[in-house]
């Protein structure tokens, strides 16, 4: 199993996140965040995937599907954001 993750921004103008064009593929969730970088407050969005996409099919991924989790950076740490939460996001944009 691999994860795809990939970093979030804020949409310009808007409330929204955007998955930027920072995605990395890796076994641990920690250590493709360390790969792509970050700061306190920086939010992550990270789909668990079978095998190994190649950087093609993990941009993919990571455009066109929910993800299955969220992590933020906190005291230079990564960490998941609790799963009541992303359900709630989920819903949310799904109307």
């Amino acid at each position: 199993m691999s994860y795809v993750v990939a970093k979030l921004k804020l949409e310009a103008g808007g409330d929204d996140l955007v998955v930027t064009d920072e995605i990395k593929v890796a076994t641990k969730v920690e250590d493709a965040v360390n790969r792509i970088g970050g700061w306190n407050g920086d939010v992550f969005a990270v789909w668990d995937v079978d095998g190994r996409p190649n950087p093609a099919e993990a941009e993919g991924i990571a455009q066109s599907q929910l993800p299955e989790s969220l992590w933020v950076i906190a005291g230079e740490m990564p960490f998941q954001i609790e799963d009541r939460y992303i359900e709630t996001v989920r819903q949310d944009s799904r109307g």
